[in-house]
């Protein structure tokens, strides 16, 4: 824990999340806005608190978009599976379930299928949680979370795997074993 405690003191960051819901906010149910809610605390959680996120609910894009782009924040907007084809180029039956884009003004964008992923709440978590860990620099990995697509073990809260802890900590310059204590809790 120690080594927790000394890395924290180093990475004194917090990452913001900003919400954008794109056309009627019915587009987001509840089960949908849980699962970020969940998935907000599963990266602190898998992190051992080293990433810290806040969201914002009532984003409004001609009052809050300067902000949130000077400060690097995430939008997170609802998007259909017809407007992945129809907006992105996408082919039909595409099974994306979610994607992030980093755009050069520091603004990520990561979009949620909503029509894929209202249904089942524990896939939206491990979707929404994949993609945020994208905000936060990490790449695709071999075995894990961070797998291009939904590893086959989406069963229970999600979790970084070793791969995962790797990417982790090739983007924050730390060493995979400071979370076998933290796991440990």
């Amino acid at each position: 824990m120690a080594r927790v405690r000394q890395l924290a003191r180093f990475l004194p960051f917090t990452v913001a999340f900003v919400l954008l819901v794109v056309g009627i906010v019915a587009f987001v149910g509840t089960s949908l806005q849980r699962a970020i809610e969940l998935s907000i605390e599963n990266v602190e959680r898998v992190s051992c608190g080293l990433v810290r996120m806040s969201l914002k609910w009532d984003f409004d894009i001609t009052k809050d978009m300067a902000q949130a782009t000077l400060r690097g924040d995430s939008l997170i907007i609802s998007i259909t599976s017809g407007e992945v084809i129809s907006v992105f180029g996408h082919k039909e039956g595409d099974p994306t379930l979610g994607f992030t884009h980093v755009d050069g003004k520091r603004l990520k964008w990561v979009f949620l299928v909503v029509d894929k992923l209202e249904d089942d709440p524990e896939l939206a978590e491990w979707t929404v949680t994949h993609e945020l860990s994208h905000t936060i620099g990490m790449n695709h990995v071999q075995l894990g979370l961070m797998e291009p697509t939904a590893p086959a073990f989406v069963v229970g809260k999600p979790r970084w795997e070793r791969d995962d802890l790797r990417e982790f900590c090739r983007v924050f310059d730390c060493h995979v074993d400071m979370f076998d204590e933290c796991r440990e809790r």
